[in-house]
């Protein structure tokens, strides 16, 4: 278990990395152009050489009501600093060791 802990918080702690340089790529653009502007998670991959064409798959997903291509562009549109760093933080909260039932009690180590 301890080693499935360490892997979560290293996770954890690339993919803050990596929102924290989209932040501050992000802040920069920002300063340059005089108005507040975030890269989307397209516009990201897109620079990374990461874009690959969606295809629409022939029988409907449960998940996406058989309309695939809507929702990768709604998911293109979120800013990536931000999903990249509640990412970050969910894995980081995952990997941490359970805090202890009382006060006066030690915590418990995974």
């Amino acid at each position: 278990m301890r080693f499935l802990a360490w892997c979560l918080r290293a996770a954890g702690l690339l993919i803050l990395a990596a929102g924290v340089v989209l932040a501050v790529g992000d802040i920069a653009r920002s300063l340059a152009s005089s108005h507040v502007r975030l890269m989307s998670i397209s516009e990201t991959l897109a620079v990374a050489g990461w874009n690959t064409p969606i295809e629409s798959p022939a029988s409907g997903s449960a998940f996406t009501g058989g309309d695939r291509g809507r929702l990768m562009t709604e998911i293109g549109r979120q800013p990536a600093s931000v999903v990249l760093g509640i990412a970050g933080i969910v894995f980081l909260a995952a990997g941490r060791a359970p805090r202890a039932a009382r006060s006066g009690e030690p915590t418990r180590r995974i």
